[in-house]
């Protein structure tokens, strides 16, 4: 990922790029992300390297910029991943659980070889 690219004098400056990459402030806000881009927002998410917070905004913050011509896949993509962080009714858990982003996940492989 480019996040990697951040140099860290402190660790102030560090959990600020992180915040970064996590939410996708430090991309081009000219250029959206790519398909491959959104896939690997939904792999961070099954390999818990992301929370469902940080996916949430992160697909929140492009799906709100009108400057974008999104192709079907990719808006498909982003949409699942915004709201991801929605809680079920009273169970505590989510509306959408692991298996389904797993699920979901797989289903966007398979559109993507289509």
């Amino acid at each position: 990922m480019p996040c990697d690219r951040h140099p860290s004098r402190n660790q102030q400056t560090t959990e600020r790029a992180a915040a970064a990459c996590r939410y996708g402030y430090d991309m081009d806000a000219r250029r959206q992300p790519s398909l491959d881009e959104v896939e690997e927002r939904f792999v961070a998410l099954a390999e818990g390297r992301l929370t469902r917070d940080e996916v949430d905004r992160w697909a929140a913050r492009w799906m709100a910029d009108d400057g974008h011509d999104w192709d079907d896949t990719s808006w498909w993509a982003l949409s699942l991943l915004h709201g991801i962080d929605l809680p079920a009714a009273e169970s505590g858990g989510y509306l959408h659980d692991d298996e389904q982003v797993r699920a979901w996940l797989a289903e966007l492989r398979k559109r993507r070889a289509m």
